[in-house]
């Protein structure tokens, strides 16, 4: 593990690095000064034994920040940035290109973008070569790329179906499965990487793109979109979905009144 500091110093002298796999941790500490071993190379190294895969990386560096990676690839040289997490990077400008384009393509639609941009670009993560990181932080961004993105775009379609006093919460439940599918991820990567290794957890990430199919086959757009971009007809089938009613029975108001 190579360390970049940005914060603490520019080679992370101090930081303290910790390995999680089948085997258990293993810790090594970032030194200098004792001498030619640790003058000669500021590269922190681990061995593995017969694990075929690392569930975790974590640095703890001297400012007192942490950075974590799950599931990194073996037999490699990792390097890690001080306060640098290339999946956050991603989810920055997520969060306002995919909120702007749901507003004027629609939820559904950029809903499965979302899904389909993280999930392809994890299933890439399985690729990643030897030495790789530059690899890795690329595919990471679009990771991050599309999880900011789903944030900002599943809970207005979902809310956009609740009445108002159940809004608060139906979001409550939709924002719980956030750290519901973080803590699911950690129990994969520490039961399932022994199994399939760390290529087979990514490719695994793969999976969620099926769920695109499920949305376009089944799930309508936001019926409050569709008034709003003078669509009455499509938004009253929607309504009549999510109620299970006939289109018939229900009435669209001819202004959209604006949220309370």
């Amino acid at each position: 593990v190579i360390t970049a500091g940005t914060v603490s110093n520019p080679n992370g002298i101090g930081a303290r690095v910790q390995i999680t796999s089948a085997l258990g941790s293993q810790i090594r500490d970032v030194r200098s000064g004792d001498g030619f071993r640790y003058m000669s190379s500021l590269t922190t190294h681990f061995g593995l034994g017969q694990d075929d895969a690392i569930a975790n990386v974590t640095v703890k560096w001297p400012s007192g920040m942490v950075s974590s990676i799950d599931n990194p690839p073996i037999n490699t040289t990792l390097r890690i940035v001080e306060g640098v997490n290339y999946a956050g990077v991603g989810a920055i400008p997520a969060e306002w290109i995919w909120g702007w384009l749901a507003d004027r393509v629609g939820r559904r639609k950029i809903f499965m973008a979302t899904v389909l941009t993280f999930s392809i670009a994890t299933g890439f993560l399985a690729l990643t070569p030897d030495h790789g990181w530059l690899y890795m932080s690329f595919f990471r961004f679009f990771v991050g790329f599309g999880v900011g993105g789903l944030y900002v775009v599943d809970l207005p379609l979902v809310q956009e179906y609740v009445p108002t006093r159940k809004r608060g919460m139906i979001g409550g439940l939709v924002t719980a499965c956030i750290p519901i599918g973080t803590g699911l991820g950690a129990v994969f990567g520490a039961y399932l990487a022994p199994v399939i290794g760390w290529r087979g957890l990514f490719a695994a990430g793969l999976l969620p793109a099926l769920l695109t199919l499920l949305v376009r086959a089944w799930v309508p757009e936001s019926p409050r979109w569709l008034m709003r971009v003078g669509r009455p007809e499509e938004a009253r089938k929607s309504l009549a979905w999510a109620l299970h009613l006939n289109p018939a029975d229900i009435v669209i108001p001819k202004v959209l009144p604006e949220p309370q």
